[in-house]
Order: C-alpha cells, then sequence, then structure tokens
C-alpha cells in the first residue's frame, strides 16, 4: 500500500460513508423533516403588555431530514436548574446531515413530518467533529416557544 494514497483512500471512504448515512436518513427510513430555528433579537412589542418577544429565526431554507435517537450505553442526563431545585433531563441524540446547517447551542429543532410531529428539542453542544458520516448532536426535550401562541 502506497502511503501517500492513504488520505485520499480515506476521503473517499468517508465520502461513502456520508452518502450512506445521508440514505438511512431518507423520509422511507423512518427520518423525521425539522426546521431548526435560532432566537434573534427582541421582536415587536405587545400593545397590550409593553412586552417584547424574541424572534425566531430559520437557520436554513426548507426542512431537513433529521433522525432522533437514544442515548448509547449508559443514560446520559443534564442538570436543570428550576425553582423547585436541580432536576436531572435525559439527553437524546439528535442527527442531521454532514452537511447540514450551521447549528449553535441552544437552536430549536421543530419536527413538522415524522413519528414525532410536533415536538421540539433544544440543541445542547453543537460541537462539531472531524470524519463523522452524520452531524450527531446532544438534544433535549423543549417546550414550544410561548410567543408562538
Amino acid at each position: 500500500m502506497d502511503a501517500a494514497d492513504l488520505p485520499a483512500r480515506l476521503q473517499a471512504r468517508l465520502a461513502r460513508g456520508c452518502a450512506a448515512a445521508e440514505a438511512r436518513m431518507g423520509a422511507s427510513n423512518g427520518a423525521s423533516d425539522v426546521i431548526v430555528y435560532r432566537k434573534g433579537d427582541a421582536g415587536q412589542q405587545n400593545e397590550d403588555t409593553g412586552a417584547q418577544s424574541p424572534e425566531w429565526e430559520p437557520v436554513h431554507a426548507g426542512v431537513l431530514p433529521f433522525r432522533l435517537g437514544g442515548t448509547r450505553g449508559a443514560g446520559q442526563t443534564r442538570t436543570v436548574s428550576t425553582p423547585a431545585g436541580d432536576v436531572q433531563v435525559a439527553l437524546r441524540t439528535g442527527s442531521f446531515p454532514n452537511e447540514g446547517p450551521d447549528l449553535q447551542d441552544g437552536d430549536l429543532i421543530a419536527i413538522v413530518a415524522g413519528e414525532r410531529a410536533g415536538t421540539f428539542w433544544s440543541i445542547v453542544e453543537a460541537d462539531a467533529a472531524d470524519q463523522q458520516t452524520a452531524r450527531r448532536v446532544p438534544v433535549v426535550a423543549a417546550q414550544r416557544p410561548e410567543e408562538w401562541s
């Protein structure tokens, strides 16, 4: 084996893996369609209360394929502070195509079609990694923003 050819071979293998992962994310394979939103600046002011609600802007145009998975191995949790005290919440894994949107911590995932349609998930940590076949991020269940009512 020629060592100089190794990086090109690895890149080709990674490209095949990405294509296979994206094929598995197709709707026929149980993937959901989602829209990812990011909280923006304060939006319009409520005439009655004077309160300003933040605007949520889509991170990308259209819907993206998405797979919501469970945790791997031992259950992962995150501590959340509430008025009643600290609470442990379960972390799930959300998978996007590798060439998906520029995700950030706190982005809101709205599942618009699929098994969990109508649910919302918040991205806990959006760090990317090299040589992945899909963009996997830890997510927690979230509520629909009040300002969307």
